[in-house]
């Protein structure tokens, strides 16, 4: 383990100890058991109701303490560290994307492009503070209203960019099919279909949708799952407009081409590989976006997630 290499975290954290000034021990470890996430967060209540969260609970009962002692500081922010570690055992999948949507993309009308490079700077900026952001209650507050209206903005123009995605594919469908094309002519219109604005704004909501997860510090399965089923069904609708056009004229094209050619032709196997990695590719990075929400749900429901502080430091795996 190592310590977390972020200045505001380790000022925060020391920061909290230093103000007990009770010379108590700057080390000591946090678990929280499966399942724990929506019972922390109503911590009055509920299995967990009067229990010490350095504590190890399962099932509503102190199953063990790890040599730790009664930490009231500690408690009261216990929710505090939970958000850390998850923020910390996702950042890198989110931090992928992030960078992505620094892309700038064409579009016609000059109000969508605005809002659409408006987005995708508030989702970086957002994203790259967010650890100040778990810790600092007046920030947070201040940019969820900015991020919950981004990303209605960010829906609003997913839905006009898949209205215009779904006319594109319609048109090159017709060209796909009348077989006039080169085989490297129709990887490059398929490759170009694959990279259109809808993709830039899908992964721009998909960001954008977790830092709002996240400055809620809200981890209820209710919550996650609702977020998840939300974007899931807007890669679904894409990938569908896709396969329902695109995926039907290739369809017809390669049974024209085995009838023609022969099915053990050497371009035709060249182009198909070429054409499924194209297809494979941008899909794979569609479900990406819903495989972080299924990790973060994973760890909050499936795995015991520990918090290590040592002498003052947050230490990460």
């Amino acid at each position: 383990m190592r310590p977390v290499d972020n200045e505001y975290i380790s000022l925060a954290i020391n920061r909290l100890l230093s103000s007990r000034g009770d010379g108590e021990a700057t080390s000591f470890k946090i678990v929280f058991s499966k399942d724990c996430g929506q019972d922390l967060m109503r911590h009055a209540s509920g299995p967990l109701k009067g229990l010490k969260t350095t504590s190890i609970v399962r099932d509503g009962k102190i199953v063990g303490t790890a040599g730790l002692e009664k930490n009231d500081q500690i408690e009261e922010n216990a929710y505090l560290f939970l958000s850390i570690a998850l923020f910390l055992s996702v950042s890198k999948s989110i931090g992928d994307v992030a960078r992505s949507i620094a892309v700038l993309h064409k579009v016609k009308l000059r109000e969508k492009q605005a809002k659409f490079e408006r987005i995708g700077y508030i989702i970086k900026n957002t994203f790259d503070i967010m650890p100040e952001l778990l810790v600092d209650g007046e920030l947070r507050a201040a940019y969820l209203n900015q991020m919950i209206a981004c990303n209605n903005d960010c829906y609003e123009l997913f839905v006009f960019f898949r209205e215009e995605f779904e006319e594109r594919c319609r048109e090159v469908r017709g060209e796909l099919m009348s077989g006039r094309l080169l085989y490297w002519q129709r990887g490059q219109i398929i490759r170009g279909l694959l990279t259109d604005n809808v993709f830039g704004a899908f992964e721009r909501f998909a960001v954008g949708k977790l830092c709002e997860v996240f400055i809620t510090r809200n981890f209820t399965s209710t919550y996650l799952n609702s977020a998840r089923n939300e974007i899931d069904d807007m890669r679904n609708s894409l990938m569908s407009i896709f396969d329902d056009t695109i995926g039907r004229a290739e369809e017809i094209f390669r049974e024209r081409w085995k009838y023609e050619c022969g099915a053990e032709d050497r371009l035709l196997e060249e182009y198909v590989l070429k054409i499924d990695d194209i297809v494979k590719e941008t899909k794979d990075s569609l479900s990406s976006k819903v495989d972080t929400f299924d990790l973060l749900k994973k760890k909050l429901t499936h795995d015991e997630i520990e918090v290590t502080v040592k002498d003052g430091s947050l230490l990460q795996e």
